[in-house]
């Protein structure tokens, strides 16, 4: 409700918000504000969720040579994943994102197999597109900025070089740097770039709302109440203000389902550090609540780290407690929250329809029917790990690549949450069914090579296998 109240507030006024990434606001208006309508909106986000899925299919036949009915079969349960069915239909970033990410992977594995620099430098720009819709996936970009280029073509490159270098003399030894020259190249569009553009865009962000430059101004805010159970007193970083953020908050720091409460509510950990830091300092940026909090946080992380893994491991257990989980689903969907009578009205002049969550239609059921599916995404990346390494040698730095990104949004859903959040899986939920569907196609093609070979074995003679020109 938050969320999409601000985006529709954005859209409609250009108003930008400081604790959110903002342009989604600006995306939608020409879709909703303009026609007075919210369908069109419904129309984009369903079409981007078909062109998301169809990327999926285009990926293991280009890059991994999967069979058709393979690739046919993981484009299908893309298309029909429960989170994306559901985010097409809300006003919310998730599908956008989800689209900005499909192409951001499209172009990770094109680098890898061409080893084009025009590639590495295009996921450099969709991703700053793709951290001003949501910026949850800033870790991963930046991550794959330096990851990409040392395991791409060009690294491989001065590999080879390096060791056909030990078994000769003389002029062949110059025969490493070209090679190196276009790793450091490689390096320099990834790294700088990434971090140009980045730059720009907090920047652009702080020019907007005439603030320093950064991403947004409550991630310390967040970041405290994801971690709020391991805090403590001490861990504030002004002594004078311990006792009057610590001593007064309604809520049990310690409780774990708590950290809504200590992120929104009157009396929680952020509220207090809002409430007596500005009325200590006003609005002193050196000592925002936002940084006191962020600093805090990670002042607890550093002080107790057992403390706070077993924090993630609770959040973990959470998706696994059956009647809170659903519940947690449920709230999610919007189905048992009710409007204010300004919101309603709003929806009503604006785009002329009331508000109507969904209630007993076909994706609100295979939404929450799919529980399992989202329990069983916390296990992909250990699936994804037996069948990678299951599958050999082949494709290692595709294999890297998807190993990060899945164990860094598996890590996300349950380090960067104050609850069991499904929609924050949803990039999982993408990615499951292309990084399982490469690594499938890599084991059925070692079986196809085995038969090849047994065959040959028996009849005496080359197997008649496709010519790699008719494969291609």
């Amino acid at each position: 409700m938050g969320d999409s109240g601000t985006y529709l507030y954005t859209a409609l006024t250009g108003w930008i918000p400081d604790d959110r990434s903002f342009t989604y606001g600006f995306l939608i208006r020409p879709l909703t504000v303009l026609p007075h309508t919210l369908v069109p909106l419904l129309v984009f986000q369903t079409l981007l969720g078909a062109i998301s899925a169809w990327i999926v299919g285009c990926c293991l036949l280009k890059y991994f040579r999967a069979p058709r009915w393979l690739a046919t079969i993981c484009t299908l349960l893309c298309a029909i994943e429960p989170l994306q069915l559901f985010a097409e239909r809300c006003v919310l970033t998730e599908t956008v994102s989800i689209f900005l990410f499909a192409v951001v992977v499209w172009l990770s594995l094109d680098y890898l197999a061409s080893g084009r620099l025009v590639s590495l430098a295009g996921i450099q720009i969709v991703s700053v597109v793709l951290i001003s819709i949501r910026v949850s996936y800033l870790p991963l970009v930046e991550v794959d900025s330096i990851l990409l280029p040392l395991i791409g073509p060009a690294a491989a490159a001065v590999l080879i070089a390096v060791r056909a270098r030990r078994n000769r003399t003389g002029d062949a030894n110059s025969g490493i740097l070209k090679p190196a020259l276009r790793f450091a190249a490689n390096i320099l569009v990834g790294a700088l770039l990434c971090q140009a553009v980045l730059y720009g865009y907090r920047n652009w962000n702080g020019a907007l709302l005439d603030r320093p430059p950064a991403y947004n101004y409550a991630d310390g805010i967040f970041l405290a109440s994801f971690w709020a159970p391991v805090i403590e007193a001490r861990d504030f970083p002004i002594p004078d203000l311990r006792g009057p953020i610590f001593d007064h908050l309604k809520y049990d720091l310690k409780n774990p389902k708590n950290r809504q409460n200590h992120c929104f509510s009157v009396g929680g950990l952020c509220e207090n550090i809002r409430k007596e830091t500005r009325a200590k300092f006003g609005d002193d940026p050196r000592t925002s609540p936002n940084k006191l909090a962020k600093k805090a946080a990670l002042r607890a992380a550093k002080r107790n780290p057992l403390g706070l893994l077993r924090l993630f491991v609770v959040t973990a257990e959470e998706y696994f407690e059956p009647s809170y989980f659903r519940t947690m689903v449920t709230l999610e969907e919007g189905s048992i929250q009710t409007a204010g009578a300004d919101f309603d009205k709003e929806l009503r002049e604006n785009f002329n329809q009331p508000y109507a969550p969904l209630r007993s239609t076909l994706v609100q059921r295979w939404h929450l029917a799919a529980i399992p599916w989202y329990r069983f995404l916390l296990f992909a990346p250990l699936v994804f790990a037996i069948l990678a390494i299951g599958s050999g040698r082949k494709n290692v730095a595709e294999k890297l690549f998807f190993a990060v990104a899945i164990f860094g949004l598996t890590l996300e859903a349950i380090a960067l949450t104050q609850e069991p959040t499904v929609r924050y899986m949803i990039g999982e939920a993408w990615l499951v069914p292309l990084a399982l569907g490469a690594t499938s196609a890599l084991l059925l093609s070692d079986k196809r090579i085995a038969v090849a070979r047994e065959s040959r074995s028996e009849l005496g003679g080359a197997p008649k296998l496709p010519t790699a020109e008719h494969r291609i």
